[in-house]
């Protein structure tokens, strides 16, 4: 793992926030569905960051719905009201 980081370290000129949780789950040594060896920095598999967002498919068709119900309205909601 350490000879990994080390070469990865040297290897990606840039990396972001979402390389954390994957690359401090393995460390942990704690196997799970939702790790991403692309975005292990102690993997030999990991991937460059490219600056491209994951796709969340529910979460955009949310965020359109949302889009929509707003623009129908004349003003935005307000918390408690």
């Amino acid at each position: 793992m350490v000879r990994n980081l080390e070469a990865n370290a040297e290897r990606l000129p840039m990396i972001s926030h979402d390389y954390f949780f994957h690359t401090v789950i393995a460390l942990g040594s704690i196997s799970s569905q939702v790790v991403d060896p692309g975005l292990n920095l102690c993997s030999p598999c990991v991937r460059p960051f490219t600056g491209d967002v994951p796709a969340f498919p529910e979460y955009d068709r949310q965020l359109e719905e949302m889009r929509k119900r707003l623009s129908t309205k004349d003003e935005m909601p307000v918390a408690g009201k």
